[in-house]
């Protein structure tokens, strides 16, 4: 079965549609305006590798992997801080699932962040 999101009118979102890259989703007659990205497509296998809970947001995913990239060299708990401190880690909340994401994030920014492209 599709989804089909139609009809819509997104204004001043940083991502208008987000979706799974294995859903069979039709996108009809929407309407985005001031948004930073029309339509975000990403793998929810490596978010599911990563630790990375499903309907976390992709920007926010994206914007702590650019902080941690910054310095691939810091210590676990330096890299820790920074998702802590994040949109991300506001948006998770649960200090579990801070460092479990964390562990995921700190082996795709060790192996060159390729897994989050």
């Amino acid at each position: 079965m599709a989804v089909i999101i139609e009809g819509n009118d997104i204004r001043g979102a940083d991502v208008g549609i987000e979706v799974p890259s294995n859903a069979d989703i039709k996108i009809i007659e929407n309407k985005l305006r001031d948004v930073g990205k029309g339509i975000s497509v990403y793998d929810p296998e490596v978010q599911k590798v990563l630790g990375i809970p499903a309907g976390a947001p992709k920007d926010q995913v994206e914007e702590v992997v650019k902080e941690l990239e910054k310095n691939p060299n810091a210590s676990p708990e330096e890299m820790t801080a920074v998702v802590t401190a994040s949109r991300l880690g506001k948006w998770l909340g649960n200090a579990d699932l801070i460092l479990k994401v964390t562990t995921g994030l700190i082996a795709a920014v060790k192996a060159g962040g390729e897994l989050l492209k």
